[in-house]
């Protein structure tokens, strides 16, 4: 080949890539798009559930990404993540999903008094430009529009993982489906029956109580908000019926529930709503009570309890939930080491005690010690929670045989303590927190489980039953505040025997994890008993709560999505010292291999366009050409 021939083939080589490259920017670009996700469990990547969730949008959904420009540098990121996700929910339904982003800053005055009246304020946020700090107002924000439906979304609401764009990735899927799935479902309703009390002054000062009665659930129903209309209110005094419009009931620490009202539940279950009860024999933490008992009481190591009386004992044994009085403990979550520094005579010395944190059972797969409970996988309500621990829980079982009796009930544990776990109850109604020594623990120990599902078609608690003098009514009289008989009520429906549609029924043996005071005391409930893994622990079987009731009111696909963001993802010093021993390997040894990868791909290539393997056979001995009768002919040089 001559030198012209050359140049022209190196040039046309060239341009062609050039040309290449140029549409594969312009065009393909625009149909393959997204990203690598080369984690193990694929966290960075669109998760499944919320393919399907984006999946059922019958109309068009628009997203105004209102994002200032430029952002504070460690926020650079987020325009990009955001663009990369919203894609990814893009490609997913089917292009029903539209979005524009839109920097506030360059608008009218007009459209920023309007994001104002919709409440899309700026945030002071500092930076630095030219080693000098500087502040200023930026607009991260989303709004979401959907037929007559409209979410908003504060992506600084976030707190660290907006900084970090891989979190900020992983966090995206959830936190938007959330908004599709209340815009899509408006009418989902949960209802919650709770006795609330009027907080102290000590706490109103706080800011975190109201001036009027409180649960102390504010967490639970802001939870219940994000993806429903805002719980309503579950009055049974005097008889009154659960609404027909509520999906799912919530039933939090009952205390002193007539047959009447234990019949209305009973009713929501057979109209195939979704129960779940919340039970306690003890009410430990109160608002009411709170600086009075608990507070005095845990400066001396000790916690007062209120005994309750839940009246749903033998309404939960029909359906094969056995319930008992007193509390479960376990040992082996209910004694710990505590390592701390005492002054002696000779100095401050390190010095170990044994020490019970008593009815805080801990349930975790694996510990140092083996296993201290079970925790079902498959089921999504607790599946991927590393722990889960609930405070003076009460004693349950479940009897399955009784499901027998019902249509098409099938029940399940989903949380259970390890088999040495026993009963106790508090001797005095004083629960004390500093034994330390050995505990005298009962022989007779088995599991107990913390949380029951139970699903499908009942029969009801109360089929075939009749009350009244002449044995005439079909269901337990009113009752009013005195606790005589009240007249039925003139929009009494028909008694329903048995299940209208399949429903879920779910008791958990503790109702204190869910408490705003009770998760607010747990740091000094840790400090106090020197466990701060299981007190911490509480918030997971808060999680599980709010996995139920997504799963009650929109379905599994949220908790999928959710599942993730829950597993223990503590990193492994052994996995760590293989990987670096894989990457030194690697590094030493594949940078040769490339090499001569390369070398043999090239003295072959070289073999077959030519046959001489290498340039220096024609240099010192001439080269050789093939005739077109296959006889060689050789010259000299």
């Amino acid at each position: 080949m001559t030198g012209s021939s050359k140049f022209w083939t190196w040039f046309l080589t060239g341009l062609l890539t050039f040309l290449i490259v140029v549409v594969v920017n312009l065009f393909i670009d625009d149909v393959l798009r997204g990203q690598w996700d080369l984690t193990d469990d694929d966290r960075y990547t669109l998760p499944d559930a919320a393919k399907r969730i984006a999946g059922k949008l019958e109309d068009v959904c628009t997203v105004k990404c209102y994002i200032s420009d430029p952002l504070p540098s460690y926020l650079a990121h987020v325009p990009r993540a955001l663009r990369t996700r919203l894609e990814e929910f893009q490609d997913a339904a089917g292009d029903l999903i539209e979005f524009e982003f839109i920097a506030p800053e360059n608008e009218s005055e007009e459209f920023l008094k309007d994001l104002e009246e919709r409440k899309i304020t700026p945030v002071q946020l500092q930076d630095s430009d030219g080693g000098k700090r500087i502040t200023g107002a930026y607009y991260v924000w989303l709004v979401f529009a959907y037929g007559d439906q409209e979410q908003n979304l504060n992506l600084l609401q976030f707190g660290r993982d907006v900084i970090s764009e891989a979190d900020l990735l992983r966090r995206l899927p959830y936190e938007i489906c959330q908004k599709l799935v209340k815009m899509t479902n408006p009418d989902a309703s949960v209802g919650i029956m709770s006795d609330k009390k009027v907080a102290p002054q000590q706490l109103q000062q706080t800011g975190l109580f109201p001036a009027e009665a409180s649960d102390s659930l504010m967490s639970l129903r802001a939870g219940i908000e994000a993806t429903a209309a805002a719980p309503q209110e579950i009055d049974l005094s005097s008889g009154k019926p659960i609404p027909d419009d509520i999906d799912a009931v919530i039933i939090y620490r009952p205390d002193g529930l007539d047959e009447r009202q234990v019949f209305e539940i009973d009713q929501a279950l057979m109209k195939g709503k979704s129960v779940a009860i919340l039970l306690d024999n003890y009410a430990s933490i109160e608002v009411d009570r709170f600086m009075t008992d608990y507070q005095p009481q845990l400066q001396q190591g000790r916690i007062k309890m209120r005994a309750l009386d839940h009246g749903m004992q033998e309404w939960l044994a029909h359906f094969g939930v056995n319930v008992e009085p007193g509390y479960v403990e376990s040992e082996q979550s209910c004694v710990a080491v505590i390592n701390r520094v005492q002054l002696t005579p000779r100095g401050f010395q390190p010095v170990s005690e044994q020490r019970r944190y008593p009815a805080c059972v801990l349930v975790r797969e694996e510990n140092e010690d083996g296993k201290t409970g079970e925790i079902s996988e498959d089921n999504p309500a607790f599946g991927g929670l590393a722990a889960v621990s609930m405070f003076t829980p009460v004693p349950m079982t479940l009897d399955e045989s009784k499901l027998t009796s019902h249509a098409s009930a099938t029940g399940e544990v989903v949380l259970r303590t390890h088999e040495d776990s026993y009963v106790r109850t508090p001797k005095g109604g004083v629960l004390s927190l500093y034994a330390k020594g050995d505990l005298d623990i009962p022989n007779d120990r088995q599991s107990y489980a913390l949380c029951v599902a139970l699903r499908g078609e009942f029969k009801s608690f109360f089929a075939g039953k009749t009350y009244g003098a002449d044995n005439g009514a079909d269901r337990p009289p009113r009752k009013g505040p005195n606790g005589a008989d009240l007249p039925p009520l003139p929009s009494e429906e028909p008694k329903i025997e048995e299940s209208l549609a399949p429903g879920q029924l779910w008791v958990f043996a503790d109702a204190d994890f869910c408490s705003e005071l009770y998760l607010a005391q747990r740091i000094g409930l840790a400090q106090a008993t020197g466990s701060q893994q299981a007190w911490q622990s509480a918030r997971q079987a808060s999680s599980g709560l709010m996995n139920v009731i997504n799963g009650l009111t929109a379905g599994s696909d949220l908790v999928e999505i959710r599942k993730p963001s829950l597993v223990d993802r503590t990193l492994s010093q052994e996995k760590i010292d293989e990987d670096r021993e894989s990457i030194r390997f690697w590094s030493m040894v594949l940078a040769p291999l490339i090499v001569v990868g390369l070398g043999l791909v090239r003295w072959m290539g070289r073999m077959a366009l030519t046959g001489v393997a290498s340039p220096g056979l024609a240099g010192a001995g001439g080269s050789r050409a093939v005739s077109g009768s296959g006889v060689s002919e050789e010259h000299g040089s």
